[in-house]
């Protein structure tokens, strides 16, 4: 996926070199020995072709004369996998390379007790060597078979391309410039062709207009990287995996894609980056201005905006507005700036907001008058006050330091905001006054202080919880949840069938195959909610870790988002469930007095690249405040705080 620098570069060097060989050096737990490659045959991905699998297995009988040289214990194909294309092992072998992943059981230190006796530092380094060795020396002796697999695997990439029925890729999202050019520069990092579209395009019932749409050809070397980057996948020859089982990058991003039959009129190939500038249309106000909350970046330009002290509203309903190119229409989230009652000066607002507008690719419209020909004035008491994020998110001890470096990395890297990290045992050292969201990645909270916790929500504050915390929130009274029974399987149809003997030997793959490891799934989001402002499309693609399942609440109010009844759109899922997700819930929504507590059954920002939820947790975190009580689950003994001018 590529969002740290460290994997930009690495690959950036991979093409560069094009490689035959790439090796992969991990530790393990200590207990265990040695593995080298292949893995478990069954777990590769279909795109891999077979010569790939078995040069590595003549490779690794090179590593095996080694290790016994050396008397080292070692073992094959009974653990990890070449599945998820992702990984430094994986990655190489979609782009004709051989790749190889080592684990060493690791020493922990000097010298590590183990079931297999003491295991030393230098022994560990001396296993990682060794195979480093009879790496180059496989190199050496496989010379001619390495460079005829390389040159054949491009060859027939190419030959494939021309078979497969899918010609070209075509995306777009003209509501969202800045996700999309996003993913062109994914694309281009991993050396892939995009090319604009010559003219508007129709397919499937979708128009994909020239400006903002782009085309990828399969034919072309990379085919089987492409391919693995747009297929979706529900059949597999085996139910176990060691990471995610999917990853279909238009659906992380939540962007429009068609699989076409025929490559469309090719315009020119895309060179360097796309990221749009916005501006401000209408010039200078000295009335007011309103920008969408479509665009990817709306989050960040909203949050300098309010740091600046610049007053700000959220629209709760939509409108339309009358200028001199027509009636434009505006939706739930649009963000309205009023110009006179600042503190700032018309020139210095209309300043600052013609740079974020540039910088963030957000069109920002002046209007001279309140007065709208269609929905609510721009006075309307629909337009709710937004407050600046002061958010304070619990890390360390207890909490997922994978979840919480994502939640940082959104607010830190694209958001440009501030979040205060505190650890467990230091939280009633800190003032909660001082902020108005708390976030809990998912985690185990025993030991929080939750009676200030909960004071200090009634008062107005919003706590976010993912995953596991909301089992917390839950048992702290602070959201009400049913959790979903799981249904009958005996009447249940898969096309996966993995039958196995129920024994001994078999429990730990049956238990295995109920682990939901990674899939993607769909969702029908209430459009007209807080948490689903900036969204256009009902249906939103999620992306599941985890068998915690959830009842809906009874009104859609404080369930904005769950599952469909036909939910899977790629990945492995059992039958079991399966049956149980579809139409559970993927938000819950609740209240405390007059603060809100919003539970994500789903992580939001997975691996930073699931770009298409991101704005989801934007919005809980932005809006969240301004969610109505009425249809709210509250939690047990306490009451909804009727909606008022004060509390507005």
């Amino acid at each position: 996926p590529l969002q740290h620098p460290e994997s930009q570069g690495r690959v950036g060097k991979f093409h560069e070199w094009k490689p035959n060989i790439l090796t992969d050096h991990h530790e393990m737990g200590g207990h265990s020995t040695f593995f080298f490659q292949p893995g478990i045959p069954s777990r590769t991905f279909p795109l891999t072709p077979k010569m790939n699998q078995e040069l590595t297995g003549e490779i690794g009988n090179f590593h095996a004369a080694g290790l016994n040289s050396i008397g080292s214990m070692y073992y094959t194909k009974e653990s990890f996998d070449d599945f998820y294309i992702g990984k430094g092992s994986t990655y190489p072998d979609v782009n004709g390379c051989i790749g190889i992943l080592f684990e060493q059981g690791s020493s922990r230190g000097h010298l590590k007790m183990t079931e297999n006796g003491v295991l030393s530092f230098p022994f560990t380094v001396r296993n990682q060597l060794t195979t480093s060795i009879t790496t180059m020396k496989a190199g050496y002796n496989m010379r001619e078979k390495l460079l005829n697999y390389q040159r054949d695997f491009y060859t027939n990439s190419l030959a494939e391309a021309k078979k497969d029925k899918t010609k070209a890729y075509v995306f777009g999202d003209a509501n969202d410039k800045a996700r999309v050019a996003h993913f062109v520069e994914l694309l281009q990092r991993h050396k892939i062709a995009v090319y604009r579209l010559e003219e508007d395009y129709k397919t499937n019932g979708k128009t994909f207009g020239k400006d903002w749409s782009f085309v990828v050809p399969a034919n072309q070397s990379q085919y089987r990287l492409i391919k693995g980057m747009f297929m979706t996948i529900t059949e597999f020859t085996d139910n176990l995996f060691y990471d995610v089982s999917t990853w279909t990058m238009p659906l992380a991003f939540n962007i429009d894609c068609e699989h076409i039959k025929k490559t469309p009129s090719l315009g020119e190939v895309v060179e360097g980056d796309v990221f749009p500038k916005g501006k401000i249309i209408g010039g200078q106000s000295d009335y007011a201005y309103l920008f969408r909350w479509d665009e990817y970046y709306t989050p960040r330009a909203l949050n300098e905006i309010l740091k600046a002290g610049i007053i700000s509203k959220v629209a709760s309903k939509q409108f339309s507005i009358e200028t001199t190119d027509g009636i434009l229409d505006f939706d739930y989230g649009t963000i309205l700036i009023p110009v006179q009652i600042q503190h700032e000066d018309s020139k210095s607002i209309y300043d600052l907001l013609s740079r974020i507008a540039e910088r963030d690719g957000v069109d920002i419209y002046a209007v001279k008058t309140g007065l709208t020909p269609v929905g609510m004035d721009l006075g309307s008491r629909n337009m709710r006050n937004l407050r600046t994020p002061k958010t304070l998110m619990v890390v360390g001890d207890g909490a997922s330091a994978y979840d919480a470096g994502e939640v940082w990395h959104l607010f830190d890297q694209r958001y440009d905001m501030s979040v205060t990290l505190v650890e467990k045992n230091s939280f009633r050292q800190v003032n909660l006054n001082n902020y108005n969201t708390l976030v809990l990645v998912s985690g185990n909270y025993n030991g929080l202080p939750a009676d200030d916790i909960k004071r200090w929500t009634r008062k107005g504050g919003v706590v976010i919880g993912f995953k596991s915390a909301i089992n917390w929130l839950k048992s702290n009274r602070m959201i009400q949840t049913t959790p979903k029974s799981k249904v009958n399987t005996d009447s249940i149809k898969t096309k996966n069938k993995f039958p196995l003997t129920e024994n001994y030997e078999n429990m730990s793959a049956i238990n295995g195959a109920e682990v939901i490891g990674g899939a993607i799934f769909n969702s029908q989001i209430d459009l007209t909610h807080p948490l689903a402002y900036g969204y256009q499309n009902v249906n939103l693609p999620i992306f599941r870790r985890g068998t915690q399942f959830f009842e809906p609440y009874g009104k859609q109010t404080a369930t904005p988002l769950k599952y469909t009844d036909d939910a899977l759109l790629s990945g492995y899922i059992s039958a079991t469930n399966l049956k149980t997700l579809n139409n559970s819930a993927s938000i819950l929504v609740g209240g405390v007095g007059r603060g809100r507590v919003i539970g994500f059954v789903d992580n939001t920002n997975f691996r930073a690249f699931w770009y298409g939820t991101n704005k989801l947790f934007a919005n809980a975190v932005f809006f969240g405040h301004t969610i109505n009580s009425g249809g709210l689950q509250y939690a047990a003994g306490e009451e909804a705080v009727e909606e008022d001018e004060e509390s507005h």
